[in-house]
């Protein structure tokens, strides 16, 4: 199983024996700045390497949780 952030917000893509599955990753927004300004988020500039966003470091720490998890006996 492997976990990839779909977009930089709030989709992940979940890579399983069956095929991919996509979900949809729940995050309150600030209803009058929906533009994502608020966190941060400039779409114009988009690094090469983006800095690793709190979906990224949850993707990261769930394929860890998975690998260690499909290795035990």
């Amino acid at each position: 199983m492997k976990i990839e952030p779909y977009t930089r917000i709030e989709h992940i893509t979940v890579e399983t024996p069956d095929g991919p599955l996509r979900y949809h990753v729940l995050r309150r927004y600030d209803e009058t700045n929906i533009s994502g300004s608020h966190y941060g988020l400039d779409w114009w500039r988009i690094p090469a390497e983006p800095p690793k966003s709190r979906l990224r470091k949850i993707a990261e720490r769930l394929n860890g949780f998975f690998a260690k998890k499909s290795q035990a006996p």
